[in-house]
């Protein structure tokens, strides 16, 4: 049994697709709908609310199991290293991204607290998703490895310095 996953707009959250126009994004469901039934396959779909919702990959597992497709999971550890091999370009520029983060975070005198706070704040459910399941664990191994080398970064170092001023003094960079 053939099978394809499609997302869709949601008038349900207000998500429609926006990468291109409705029209040709429609034609395209269409177009997919007939040839499925024309070969008399089965078309899975999923839908904008599941990743909305961020529970794509329960809804989708669901689905492909009910639809009787066998499914070998990977472990963490797997899926990084098929994403992020080790010593790769894609890794260089992974870390890359959490440093500038970090740096970011820090040079702004902001925590992560704050900054889910804002993704909260703006109804951004997509940036709270990856700061709150991603980025937490990177940056806590990032502070602890500093922690345990007995180290802190250049931005460490300054904001320390700021907490040392009297007064009303606050982090200016």
């Amino acid at each position: 049994m053939n099978t394809a996953s499609y997302p869709h707009g949601s008038p349900k959250i207000g998500i429609y697709p926006t990468r291109r126009p409705i029209k040709k994004y429609n034609d395209g469901i269409t177009w997919k709908r007939a040839a499925h039934e024309k070969f008399g396959t089965r078309l899975i779909t999923t839908s904008s609310v599941d990743f909305y919702r961020s529970d794509i990959r329960e809804t989708l597992k669901q689905l492909l199991l009910d639809a009787g497709v066998p499914l070998q999971e990977r472990t963490d550890t797997e899926l990084y290293s098929m994403v992020l091999p080790e010593g790769s370009k894609q890794e260089k520029a992974f870390i890359r991204l959490i440093a500038t983060f970090v740096t970011l975070l820090k040079s702004s005198c902001r925590s992560l607290k704050d900054v889910l706070k804002q993704t909260d704040e703006a109804n951004d459910r997509r940036s709270e998703f990856v700061v709150k399941k991603h980025f937490p664990s990177v940056y806590e191994r990032y502070a602890e490895a500093l922690r345990s080398g007995g180290q802190i970064d250049f931005y460490g170092c300054h904001l320390a310095g700021d907490r040392t001023l009297p007064g009303n003094a606050s982090c200016v960079v």
